[in-house]
């Protein structure tokens, strides 16, 4: 059975939110010591944390490491998208198999135990179910494992080494005669740092909202030029009209946040899905360029891939055996299609049961 793992199956980690100060709380600069700047807090300043740490413990220095790591929020190593107060429904696009916040489990680390999110979910669960590869966990689970991980590395670090966790909007960088500094929203720090890495990951700046709101809009109409916190969405009265660009991973979130997160109920019944409304929804009109929705990845891992049908070696053998050039679109990019339609069919719950012969003429059909 297929189990979608919540904050709510799983003991809270250990908070490290007392580690975390802001910019009027740092020591004086010690003239002897490095200093190293890292900006952004989500996964990615994480991974840029954890690779430097595991790379100068190697390095003969006796000076002091100071590595000052700035996020706008407390939520160290979670970020905007996996932080612990998301609602529930909000769920990762991949399976529990295969994913890990730790870049190689072979590679010398100060952790000796690092632990995948499907064996971290084993070892915290409070219930008796346990995890299978092919289930899923919601972002805010992901943020925890996240930051589980980031309070275990705090709790490791090599004595020669001092990381700040600093809350603190930062929003200027300059160099100064080889050396970096650092403003915030406060105050320009006095530090001057020898590397600074910048991990802000995706922009939600949109250019287009200057062009629309220079036109002659409507008092009457709404606009949101990004869907995140999802908690903006919340300011849309019920059962008006509302129109969605792109329809991939936010367009999920926001239809989610718009229709289970006002009371609405997604349930299944005689093999379909259905939908129960609570009447606080609003009425969503998808728009996208190429019409094609971001479906969840299928749950693919080491040892249960998808095994290709068409696109075998015999058929490989039989392109090179021809004479002549080969043209994409008429000896290979049907048969792709072909292939990738057959490998969809095959994982879709009303046709998965179906032999590749049925599940090629229930596509062809349609």
């Amino acid at each position: 059975m297929l189990h979608i793992w919540t904050l709510f199956l799983i003991r809270h980690p250990r908070p490290f939110t007392n580690r975390v100060v802001n910019e009027n709380n740092l020591p004086t600069e010690e003239s002897e010591s490095i200093y190293i700047a890292i900006i952004g807090g989500g996964p990615k300043g994480f991974y840029a944390l954890d690779r430097f740490i595991n790379k100068i413990i190697h390095l003969n220095t006796e000076k002091r490491i100071n590595i000052h790591w700035f996020n706008h929020t407390r939520d160290f190593a979670a970020g905007p998208n996996f932080q612990p107060h998301l609602p529930s429904y909000l769920i990762m696009n991949d399976c529990i198999a295969e994913i890990s916040c730790w870049e190689d489990q072979n590679k010398p680390h100060i952790l000796p135990k690092r632990l995948k999110l499907i064996d971290w979910i084993n070892e915290n669960k409070s219930g008796e179910n346990e995890p299978k590869h092919g289930d899923f966990c919601s972002r805010e689970l992901m943020g925890l494992y996240l930051m589980d991980a980031l309070k275990n590395t705090l709790e490791n670090i090599p004595n020669t080494m001092d990381i700040k966790l600093i809350n603190a909007n930062v929003i200027d960088i300059d160099v100064v005669e080889e050396k970096i500094k650092v403003t915030t929203s406060k105050k320009r720090l006095p530090y001057q740092y020898e590397s600074t890495i910048i991990c802000t990951g995706h922009s939600y700046a949109n250019m287009e909202e200057e062009n629309l709101l220079a036109t002659d809009v409507s008092e009457n109409i709404m606009y949101l030029p990004q869907a995140y916190p999802v908690e903006l969405l919340d300011d849309i009265p019920s059962q008006v009209d509302v129109a969605i660009k792109g329809i991939g991973l936010t367009f999920m979130d926001a239809v989610l946040h718009l229709t289970e997160g006002r009371g609405g109920i997604f349930y299944k019944q005689d093999q379909e899905y259905r939908y129960l409304p609570s009447g606080y929804e609003p009425t969503i009109y998808p728009f996208s360029r190429r019409n094609l929705p971001m479906l969840p990845r299928n749950a693919f891992w080491e040892g249960n891939k998808y095994q290709l049908k068409i696109m075998t070696e015999d058929w490989v053998n039989s392109l090179k055996s021809r004479n002549g050039q080969l043209n994409f679109e008429r000896d290979i990019l049907p048969i792709y299609n072909l292939e990738t339609q057959l490998a969809f069919y095959s994982h879709v719950h009303s046709t998965k049961e179906l032999s590749d012969s049925e599940n090629t003429r229930f596509y062809r059909f349609f």
